[in-house]
C-alpha cells in the first residue's frame, strides 16, 4: 500500500513519564534517515535543543540560569533561544521558567540519560 504509515517495530517504548509527542506514533520509514541526518530524536529535539538541556543540567546543576548566560554557554542568540527553542522545551516539560532563570525538570534529566541531582537542604 503506497503512502501508508508503518509503525516502528524496533523503536524503544516511549517513556511514560514524558508527555506524548507526534513522533511517538507511526513515522514513515523514508523519514527516518532524514531525521537522523538532522539529528532529530524521538521527541523531535534537535542538537541545539539537547545542548541547551545539557548545559542547564551539567554546567549549571539544573538551574536556574539566566537567558543571557545560557545564550553565551551554547553560542546562540538570546532571542533565538527565547523565540525558537524555549517554547517547545517548555511545552514538553523539559524546562521551566522561574523568576531567577530557566531550570531543567526531571524529564530533561531522564531524556538525556543523566542522574537527577541530589536535593540540597535549604540554606535559609
Amino acid at each position: 500500500m503506497a503512502g501508508a504509515e508503518v509503525p516502528l517495530d524496533d523503536s524503544p517504548e516511549p517513556d511514560p513519564a514524558l508527555p506524548p509527542t507526534p513522533l511517538d506514533d507511526a513515522v514513515e520509514l523514508p523519514l527516518l534517515p532524514a531525521l537522523a541526518l538532522l539529528e532529530v530524536d524521538q521527541l523531535g529535539l534537535d542538537r541545539l535543543d539537547r545542548e541547551i538541556l545539557r548545559v542547564i543540567c551539567e554546567k549549571f546543576a539544573g538551574g536556574p540560569v539566566g537567558l543571557s548566560t545560557l545564550s553565551v554557554a551554547v553560542g546562540e542568540e538570546r532571542d533565538t533561544i527565547e523565540d525558537v527553542y524555549e517554547p517547545y522545551l517548555l511545552q514538553l516539560g523539559m524546562i521551566k521558567r522561574t523568576p531567577r532563570g530557566r531550570s531543567a525538570t526531571s524529564h530533561a534529566y531522564t531524556h538525556l540519560g543523566l542522574d537527577l541531582p541530589a536535593t540540597s537542604p535549604a540554606l535559609f
